[in-house]
């Protein structure tokens, strides 16, 4: 409150509108920042999940090179998923049907090493996704990407 009070504007103002500004000014940021970014996310999820349902489930020609740059760059979006706690867990919560709760990284390093690092996550998450009966020619699918 000491550093608004140094500005000349907000010196004369009550503290009843100053308090209605602030939360005005909180609610925007925290609107524009935290609830977009979540919401961008699970639309990202979204995306991600129909591409790989469309060229990798339903699919065996898999070595288009703008679908394999697609999957690198939703590798590292998962990836970040993961390594950011607070959404990873917010996602997992809100969003039971995206299955992330299998996705740790001891899991993936340990059942998924044979795959590309750039194609790792995405990769299980496709086989966490996939149908279970077809988990195994989902990952045969990854292990014959060439990069």
């Amino acid at each position: 409150m000491t550093y608004i009070n140094k500005l000349s504007i907000f010196k004369f103002l009550p503290t009843e509108i100053l308090d209605i500004i602030l939360q005005d000014v909180w609610y925007d940021f925290f609107t524009k920042n935290v609830l977009l970014g979540i919401k961008e996310k699970s639309n990202k999820l979204e995306q991600i999940n129909e591409r790989i349902n469309k060229y990798i489930h339903r699919s065996n020609n898999c070595q288009n090179s703008v679908f394999i740059h697609e999957l690198i760059t939703y590798n590292k979006f998962i990836k970040n998923i993961i390594n950011d706690k607070g959404t990873y867990m917010f996602l997992l919560k809100k969003y039971p049907k995206y299955h992330l709760s299998s996705l740790s990284i001891n899991y993936i390093n340990s059942c998924f090493g044979d795959i590309d690092i750039n194609l790792r996550y995405i990769c299980a998450y496709s086989v966490i996704n996939g149908n279970p009966y077809m988990s195994y020619n989902n990952k045969y699918k990854f292990t014959n990407i060439i990069l």
